[in-house]
Formats: structure tokens, C-alpha cells, sequence
């Protein structure tokens, strides 16, 4: 049986390792200290509660539309789901503006913005700016080279649209600061927003997530080759010569295989080949990556003042 190795316990590890476990002799090797990656379920204690609540922190929510492997990995797996209604919430400390997309009463979470025509007409923006996306993506040329500020202002969809619901919506999605999305590639943008469904209010698809956090599939799908994991044992160099390939772990360890499956980042995973080939440096430096902190709190000062938002 040939030896195989995967580098990283994501889901992308997790996966290849699920379905070809009974092909090869697998070894997975992980540098942090537990499986699954972006999947990391916490328990915050809930007051009162008889029980923590399963926050993730990470991979949180899909749906069987975009997701569709993932999906019918879960059901495979029979991974218990559940809906996990989604909304949108702004809260701009620079105008004092909340509000949260989810319905007319907490779109309207600050009464004064009955009577505010700026609101409205952010609001009118954003509805030309989704009809006028969808006609957009049917021929993306008129798209090639635009970041997502240049698409604002061709559209003249204004300031107050692009600072107080563009930028907020597409950082959240993307876990980046709102200042960079102005440079974000407009074509990506727009086809992320419509294969998800944010461009209408009526388009979005039913999302859910696991049952009691992702955590429960990553027990349940690591279970079968449990013991073929080795923990907080990240690999320093990966090099291939005539009797395979020679994995080298920071325990200064050396480990020989057939074939290996990079499941990690493509800068991680340049940085571990001893001797890449032009094209494997030229594509694996084409993916750029930042670091993203996020916070898990229950402190109300920096939530919205109005529940409703």
C-alpha cells in the first residue's frame, strides 16, 4: 500500500483524508495542537443556561446551494444541521448610523431615520446597485481592471453607499479591514454577492449550520484514522527525490512517502518545498494572505445602542 501524507487538518486534509484512508497507509500531520483549522467550536457559558452555548469561531454557517460538497459530505456523514437565520447589522461609529437589514423594523432600528433622506437614499442606492449588478455579470469585459471603488463611482452610487453598507458588507464577508475593500476587484465582488444571493431581498439562500458546532464533524469524520494523526507536529521541509518523498517535522524527525497532499495555504505550502519548479513558485506566490484577528466578547459597549440594529 502506498504512503501517503496530508499536510494540514482543514477541511480541505480532512476530506482527502476521509475518502482516501482505505487506499493508502495515511499519516496527517498538523502543527497546532487540535484538528480542523477554521472549524473551532468554543463554549461560552450562557447565564442562567444549564449549558454552554457552542460558539464557532471560524468556518460557521453553509448552504446546499454553494456548498454543495459540503453538503453532501454532511449527509454522508449524517452530521446533524440546523437553519441559522443570517442578517446583516451596521453600526458606524463615525456618524452614529445603526441598522440591520433583516426587516423593515430593524432597518429602521433608529426612528430618526424615518425622516433622514440621506438614509433613503442609500437605500435606493443599494437596490439600483443590486439590479444593476446582475446585469453587469452577464458580460464581466465591462468589469476587467475595475476594483470595487471604481465601480461605485461609475455607478454613482455615492459615499454614504460605499462607506456605510458596501465596505461593512463586503469586510464581513471577507474578514478584511472595510478600508482595503475599495481596492478589492469589483468582477469578484459582485459574482461572489450573486452566487450567494445578497443581490435582492428575497435571493438569499437558506442557510444552516452544524449542530452543537463544527467540531461535531470534525470528531466524526477523523474518527475511522484517528490514531494516523500526529498533533502539534508541523512539517519544516518537503523534498522529493528518486525514492519518493522525505517529509521534515520541527521534532527534526524525517518521514519517507509516495505521495504527498499539501492541504494547507498556498504560501505555506511554498515555503515547505525544498526545490519548487518555476511554475509551482510562480502560481503558489500568486496567493497573497493577511492576518485577521477575531474577538469573541459579550461586551455591550461596542454593539449596537439599539437592539433592533
Amino acid at each position: 500500500m502506498s504512503r501517503l501524507a496530508i499536510i494540514g487538518t482543514g477541511i480541505a486534509g480532512l476530506g482527502c483524508a476521509h475518502f482516501l484512508h482505505r487506499q493508502f497507509d495515511l499519516t496527517l500531520f498538523e502543527a497546532e495542537p487540535r484538528l480542523g483549522g477554521h472549524a473551532h467550536t468554543i463554549d461560552v457559558p450562557e447565564p442562567g443556561a444549564a449549558h454552554p452555548v457552542a460558539l464557532d469561531t471560524g468556518f460557521m454557517v453553509f448552504n446546499r446551494v454553494t456548498y454543495p460538497h459540503l453538503s453532501r459530505l454532511f449527509d454522508l456523514l449524517e452530521i446533524p444541521t440546523q437553519p441559522a437565520p443570517m442578517s446583516f447589522s451596521v453600526r458606524h461609529a463615525g456618524t452614529g448610523l445603526e441598522f440591520c437589514g433583516s426587516s423593515l423594523n430593524h432597518l429602521f432600528a433608529q426612528r430618526r431615520n424615518l425622516l433622514r433622506p440621506r438614509f433613503y437614499r442609500m437605500l435606493a442606492a443599494i437596490n439600483r446597485f443590486n439590479a444593476e449588478a446582475v446585469r453587469a455579470l452577464a458580460d464581466t469585459a465591462s468589469l476587467d481592471g475595475l476594483t470595487v471603488a471604481d465601480y461605485a463611482r461609475a455607478g454613482n452610487y455615492g459615499a454614504d453607499f460605499l462607506h456605510l453598507y458596501l465596505a461593512p458588507m463586503s469586510s464581513a464577508v471577507w474578514s478584511a479591514p472595510p478600508e482595503q475593500m475599495a481596492s478589492f476587484p469589483a468582477v469578484t465582488l459582485l459574482r461572489f454577492f450573486h452566487n450567494h444571493g445578497f443581490l435582492g431581498l428575497h435571493t438569499q439562500h437558506p442557510w444552516r449550520t452544524v449542530a452543537g458546532g463544527s467540531r461535531v464533524y470534525v470528531q466524526r469524520i477523523s474518527a475511522p484514522w484517528r490514531d494516523r494523526i500526529r498533533l502539534g507536529d508541523p512539517v519544516t521541509q518537503v523534498a522529493r527525490h528518486a525514492l519518493g518523498v522525505t517529509l521534515r517535522t520541527a521534532r527534526g524527525e524525517h518521514h519517507l512517502f509516495d505521495h504527498v497532499i499539501f492541504a494547507c495555504h498556498a504560501d505555506q505550502a511554498l515555503r515547505l518545498l525544498a526545490a519548487p519548479t518555476t511554475d509551482e513558485a510562480r502560481l503558489l506566490r500568486a496567493f497573497r494572505y493577511q492576518p485577521n484577528v477575531a474577538t469573541v466578547h459579550t461586551d455591550t459597549r461596542v454593539m449596537p445602542r439599539h437592539r433592533l440594529a
